[in-house]
């Protein structure tokens, strides 16, 4: 029979200057006894000796434990590291991505631990997630506080998410393997929550060259009575005026799934092909700077002085994704647009090498 403990640090929350918070505590399970360790002095203790056995190591979102570890206790890192390399971690929420892969039917699509919870057991655990006043947003207030002073709702949760994962885990464990993608997001993630540093004048040359860029095909198209200017100086477009000239225009054009007809870039290229129509022209040209104006530039400008990016490595085509984070500047890393033209640095070359 495999042995295992779970465990979950309750923290800080996250934020653009602490993407990997200040433990306040650990909770433990064994499937047969519990625990709450309180404060880094009592945690490093007992990590050190679950890191030095030969234990599974059990978390739902290991990502988060590990980088926890890493930066809350750094005389651990080589045992972290060797824990790793004997493929000890075991991520609930990765083996269910896993499982879910695979699965013809009943495909989970959010994986947080209540969803997951309920899949299996059909227990609903999201209240003490969700609710206005949760502690799981409030450890904070804990920091320091003995722990007689500590109310039994904060203990009864930080050890409930063990419990839970334990319980997956058993689940799970037949099932699937999943420490090699375990391994890969966490490192990853202490690569991406590094950041990489921008290059604020780069990024203000790449502003500057790309609105030079679309000025003339937005002042072509105001004239045309397609895109107006409001009163912040912004560009609005008309996209009903659009989709009328489409209709008079292309011989063939696409429909949405709801009747409209399709705007989208490769909708347009189409439509161009079939007429050389100046204002699709037009619009077509924007496209290639819009989504970097958009989705890009502001995110750049914020970077202070990094951007960072969140990783996962259980996805159905085995590949890793990167996606970004409303808590700070952050990308999607793996995805930067390639060659912009007619400007000096486009995106990527607005990241400075470490």
């Amino acid at each position: 029979m495999e042995r295992g403990v779970a465990i979950d640090f309750e923290t800080y929350l996250i934020s653009a200057t602490s993407p990997t918070p200040k433990a306040v505590c650990l909770s433990y399970y064994t499937g047969s006894k519990s625990g709450l360790l309180i404060g880094l002095d009592e945690m490093e203790p007992f990590l050190l000796a679950l890191l030095k056995s030969d234990l599974n190591i059990i978390a739902h979102n290991s990502k988060f434990e590990l980088l926890v570890i890493y930066h809350n206790f750094p005389k651990l890192r080589s045992l972290l590291w060797q824990s790793l390399d004997a493929h000890r971690w075991f991520c609930t929420a990765v083996a269910e991505k896993l499982i879910t892969n695979f699965r013809d039917r009943h495909k989970l699509k959010v994986f947080a631990l209540d969803k997951v919870v309920s899949y299996y057991f059909h227990e609903d655990i999201s209240e003490s997630k969700h609710s206005g006043d949760s502690w799981r947003l409030r450890y904070s207030e804990l920091d320091g506080v003995p722990r007689e002073r500590w109310p039994t709702e904060a203990v009864t949760y930080a050890i409930d998410d063990s419990i839970w994962s334990y319980k997956l885990w058993e689940k799970q464990r037949d099932v699937v393997q999943c420490s090699y993608q375990v391994k890969a997001e966490f490192a990853l993630n202490l690569m991406g929550l590094r950041g990489f540093t921008v290059d604020k004048v780069r990024v203000a040359v790449l502003r500057s060259e790309l609105e030079a860029a679309m000025l003339p095909d937005y002042n072509y198209l105001i004239s045309e009575g397609f895109v107006e200017r409001t009163k912040t100086g912004a560009f609005k477009r008309s996209v009903k005026a659009l989709q009328a000239r489409i209709k008079e225009q292309v011989p063939q054009y696409q429909v949405t799934p709801k009747g409209g007809v399709a705007v989208d870039t490769e909708a347009l290229k189409a439509y161009y092909a079939q007429t050389q129509d100046p204002v699709i022209q037009a619009f077509l040209n924007l496209t290639e700077y819009t989504k970097i104006m958009s989705s890009y530039i502001p995110t750049l400008e914020k970077a202070n002085p990094g951007i960072r990016g969140n990783y996962s490595a259980a996805l159905e085509t085995n590949r890793t994704a990167c996606s970004g984070s409303p808590l700070y500047p952050s990308l999607n890393m793996q995805q930067m647009p390639r060659t912009v033209p007619n400007v000096t640095y486009d995106v990527r070359a607005c990241f400075i090498p470490h």
